[in-house]
């Protein structure tokens, strides 16, 4: 079952390749436009892109990496607001005023 499912990306991701470099040696996009970019760009790191076909210890997501991250993203976000509580209520007023 795996072996068949790393075949089958490996043709689609072949695919995928070969429709990139077509696009990309007819000149379709222009090399500053975004797709112009995203496809240098992918066409630069697709042997990292296809390390998963090579080695199976390799998840084809990240998603364990983005998990691992989320709870310090997140606690990021709300600890800039830590204290606000303690602020008196006309506290931006005060700082308008100071600025002004």
């Amino acid at each position: 079952m795996i072996s068949h499912l790393l075949r089958w990306g490996g043709s689609l991701l072949k695919k995928i390749r070969k429709w990139l470099l077509e696009r990309h040696a007819s000149g379709e996009y222009l090399p500053q436009s975004p797709m112009g970019q995203a496809s240098t760009h992918v066409l630069k790191i697709w042997r990292n892109l296809c390390m998963y076909l090579r080695d199976g210890r390799i998840p084809i997501d990240n998603n364990l990496a983005e998990n691992a991250i989320r709870p310090i993203a997140l606690g990021r976000k709300n600890w800039i607001f830590l204290g606000d509580d303690l602020l008196p209520d006309n506290w931006q007023n005060q700082r308008d005023s100071k600025t002004s």
